[in-house]
């Protein structure tokens, strides 16, 4: 049974920042592709897809003093008829104005997308999860493989071919992942308005492995002030897994 490991490795991929790799242009059977497929701005972000965002409106607003130093002081303030003087922007001590990672079905049905956020989460964490998932999603059920060789490097399938081939995938919600995975990951999601995000790309299934291997990085993240970093938040992430 071939792992996302044994690939990263008999491949020999790079640990690359994340915004070098979306950029990246790989071999496949239908000519070279960019790993980071840019899609339209009113194109449905599909669950259990990866995508990195970009270009989010709504990131303007968002500065380390509207942000809480943690969730309980969010709905604290959020409860408070009279709400002091601060206005909070968001709920998480963090916010992402560039994340990467997979989307997760809403189970609300709201239109907003919620993306489970690789950044947030530490390597060896992000490792074990993208693996449980490939094995889950792509060795177990063969969904995967459906598209792409077992290396993830050969595909008979065109790049619209495979993005047309969902169903499979629409099942991921945040309970079936947790399920899946064996670790709370609410931490980890966010929601953004899709009308909000004017830059999508699709990371398309021979990403995974530059997914699991990718180099940790803060770009475009804001932090409350008495969180610290990223570091901090990645420790938060572990703590409530």
């Amino acid at each position: 049974m071939i792992t996302l490991k044994d690939i990263v490795i008999n491949n020999k991929i790079p640990a690359l920042d994340p915004y070098v790799m979306i950029d990246t242009t790989v071999n496949s059977d239908n000519g070279d592709e960019t790993l980071g497929q840019r899609i339209g701005q009113g194109d449905v972000l599909y669950p259990g897809y990866f995508y990195f965002l970009g270009s989010i409106t709504e990131s303007e607003q968002v500065l380390p003093y509207t942000l809480p130093v943690n969730e309980s002081e969010y709905d604290k303030w959020k409860n408070d008829p009279i709400k002091e003087s601060k206005s909070y922007f968001h709920r998480k001590p963090y916010y992402d104005s560039m994340p990467i990672g997979m989307v997760v079905k809403r189970e609300d049905n709201s239109p907003d997308v919620s993306i489970l956020n690789l950044k947030v989460i530490p390597r060896n964490h992000r490792q074990a999860i993208l693996s449980k998932y490939f094995y889950f999603m792509g060795v177990q059920n063969k969904l995967i493989t459906k598209f792409y060789s077992e290396n993830l490097t050969e595909s008979e399938k065109t790049f619209l071919d495979r993005v047309a081939a969902t169903p499979q995938f629409l099942a991921v919600t945040k309970s079936n992942l947790e399920t899946m995975i064996g670790c709370n990951i609410g931490f980890a999601i966010d929601k953004y308005n899709r009308s909000s995000i004017a830059d999508a790309r699709l990371l398309d299934w021979n990403a995974l492995p530059y997914l699991f291997n990718m180099d940790i990085s803060n770009r475009g993240m804001v932090f409350n002030e008495q969180i610290g970093g990223l570091s901090s938040i990645q420790n938060i992430f572990v703590d409530k897994c």
